[in-house]
């Protein structure tokens, strides 16, 4: 048999696959006996979520609190009461379905799925709903809707859940933030020997508290499963080479980036037309690089141009250094200065003060443009006070020509690695779920572990030296360490929580009844990177992947509240459970859903090169690619947690 349907030219045939869906499933069912609403309802809405990637589930699931609002106002219907579709006005269908998802989901979470197909088949030899319900479940009706009214009313959570959380040791959890963020891991940026060494760390705790390892390591050299990071356990990392050995399995699920770095801070530095030094320029304080590879062969030294004029026209700056507030995008006013002859290029920036200057950079990991001339970008205090400088107050916007020399010759170093392509890694172990039938689903707990890494230490040294451990070792240099960013609550405290709850359920020897994925995530920083890998290789369907929950500056914050995060049209599901948790939690969740038209507002596009480094923070997180990749997603983080560590 075949149905043809006619569909209006408004409607996308796609968006219709729901509702065929619910229909097709409420057929068969009620042709095969199930009278009950609020199971038929339920189950129309529950079973078979491939056919429309969950768009079901996400419709009902997304007004579960309404549910909560309609029994406060004495307003619910019991299971068993529940009227038609005919008899319930349009937000009480939304209740109605939500109410019969959730019961539905309530049956198989603790009956199983057998149970269900035992009394379909039942039905359909002719049983009678009441009493084969009551022979599989132990309950008559309306003791099952009561017992299902009761864990909804508590966020289905039970009552050994309790005792297992009180074994959550916060001391612990301190602990790992403490050695997370210790110097010795330089700030985690993505890729690095301090990352490795935290990768490392995280893959030890993953072996104690007993979960297992997931990746096929048969391809790997013994190099790559050593890692190249500093071991700040030796005798820990021995035990876990020897876990993986025994079973050709990896915590590492590796994938390339590729990675710049500063072998010290760069440096300005202005002197007169004589050679005679005037003034330098502090990074961090007065100026930062822009994020790019380079091909010149530095240091430099040139005299400072300032050009006001858009286009350059026949300028030549053979040699010259660019000084400018930018009128293009940072690529063409790079373009223009290099076809120019210029030697560097220096812009203003729009931020002003030093809490600016001092914000975290995310460097990019993807493959490099290489750029031939250093391009600095200084805070708008700095460019103001140098114009000021060069032009004894008559250069600016209004009365000072198209372009005019200085006079004053600017000095660039800036020491920079070519492009390497190196491996990072997420961390990943596996917790097998207890139930048979469940187990097969998937949550993944997830918190990022990278940074941006420690500044590079700044070098003083006198005046015609140049930078070099023989000039250190002469006294002719001194080191001053460069700007720490340990990255205490931007993420250790996220991958502290993860392993301490990690820790807490295997010394309680608890097992969810899904499966649940550990999974320390790589390069966020740069973009969510590794967990946008991760989802282009899933080590498990993604169909199965039925929730993320996302770990991300749970450490403390200037609000009282820790805060989960989602969108009302795809993680109702998650936030409405979490919403339920507010009582038992002791009103300690700040439950925030937004729309994914708020959501894309506020997303903020991740670091590339040739982008300014002075920006607005991104405040996203590894749950962003799973959203995208249709997976139920929400984040917990403090709230109005800052960027500051």
């Amino acid at each position: 048999q075949s149905v043809k349907l006619f569909v209006p030219i408004e409607i996308e045939a796609a968006d219709l696959i729901p509702t065929l869906a619910e229909g097709i499933i409420r057929y068969f069912l009620h042709h095969a006996g199930l009278q009950e609403g609020w199971l038929l309802r339920g189950a129309s809405l529950y079973l078979f979520p491939d056919l429309d990637d969950r768009a079901r589930s996400a419709e009902a699931s997304r007004y579960l609190r309404r549910v909560a609002s309609a029994f406060n106002r004495d307003e619910l219907y019991t299971l068993t009461e529940l009227p038609e579709d005919e008899a319930l006005d349009d937000r009480a269908q939304t209740v109605a379905d939500a109410q019969s998802w959730d019961a539905t989901s309530f049956l198989f979470d603790h009956f199983g799925f057998e149970s269900f197909t035992k009394l379909i088949n039942s039905l359909r030899a002719g049983g009678e709903f009441s009493q084969v319900f009551t022979e599989i479940t132990g309950l008559e009706s309306e003791a099952f809707s009561n017992a299902w009214l009761e864990s909804y009313l508590r966020g289905h959570s039970q009552e050994e859940w309790a005792e297992i959380v009180e074994g959550f040791n916060g001391s612990n959890a301190y602990d790992h933030v403490d050695r997370l963020a210790d110097e010795r891991f330089a700030g985690r940026l993505a890729g690095s020997e301090g990352a490795q060494s935290a990768a490392n760390y995280i893959a030890d705790a993953f072996v104690r508290y007993g979960l297992l390892p997931v990746i096929r390591a048969e391809e790997m050299s013994i190099e790559e499963l050593e890692g190249t990071g500093e071991t700040l356990e030796e005798e820990s990392l021995t035990s876990l080479e020897s876990e993986m050995a025994a079973s050709e399995l990896s915590y590492f699920q590796r994938f390339p980036i590729y990675s710049i770095e500063l072998s010290r801070a760069p440096s300005l530095k202005l002197y007169d037309s004589k050679g005679e030094f005037i003034t330098d320029f502090i990074f961090r304080e007065d100026f930062l690089i822009v994020p790019q590879a380079y091909t010149y062969s530095g240091p430099i030294r040139g005299e400072l141009i300032w050009v006001r004029q858009e286009q350059y026209g026949s300028l030549n700056l053979n040699g010259k250094i660019v000084l400018r507030e930018p009128i293009l995008s940072l690529q063409d006013e790079i373009d223009q200065a290099i076809n120019s002859g210029a030697s560097g290029l220096i812009i203003a920036s729009e931020m002003e003060g030093r809490r600016a200057m001092l914000r975290k950079v995310s460097l990019p990991v993807s493959e490099p443009e290489m750029i031939s001339i250093p391009v600095l970008q200084l805070s708008q205090e700095t460019y103001e006070e140098l114009l000021s400088f060069l032009g004894n107050g008559s250069i600016d916007s209004e009365s000072s020509p198209q372009a005019e020399l200085s006079g004053v010759f600017a000095a660039v170093d800036l020491p920079q690695t070519s492009p390497e392509q190196i491996l990072d890694m997420n961390v990943l172990g596996l917790l097998p779920g207890s139930d048979p039938s469940l187990a097969s689903e998937v949550v993944i707990l997830g918190a990022h572990y990278d940074y941006v890494g420690d500044d590079p230490d700044y070098w003083y040294c006198q005046e015609g030296v140049d930078p070099s451990e023989s000039a250190r070792q002469a006294g002719l240099c001194d080191i001053v360490p460069g700007q720490r960013y340990p990255g205490a609550n931007d993420n250790a405290s996220g991958v502290a929580v993860l392993l301490e709850i990690a820790r807490n359920w295997f010394e309680a020897g608890y097992r969810p009844s899904r499966s649940v994925l550990f999974a320390a995530w790589a390069s966020q920083e740069p973009g969510e990177v590794g967990s946008s890998y991760y989802l282009e290789n899933p080590l498990y369907p993604l169909e199965q992947t039925v929730a993320t929950i996302q770990l991300d500056a749970v450490g403390g914050g200037r609000g009282f509240y820790l805060q989960a995060s989602g969108l009302f049209e795809q993680d109702g599901l998650l936030i409405s459970r979490l919403a339920l948790l507010d009582d038992p939690a002791n009103s300690r969740i700040d439950v925030v859903q937004t729309s994914a038209v708020e959501a894309s507002r506020e997303y903020r596009d991740p670091p590339s090169w040739l982008s300014s480094t002075i920006g607005e923070e991104r405040l996203q997180s590894d749950h962003i690619p799973f959203r995208d990749w249709g997976v139920p997603s929400v984040i917990l983080r403090w709230r109005r947690a800052s960027e500051e560590n």
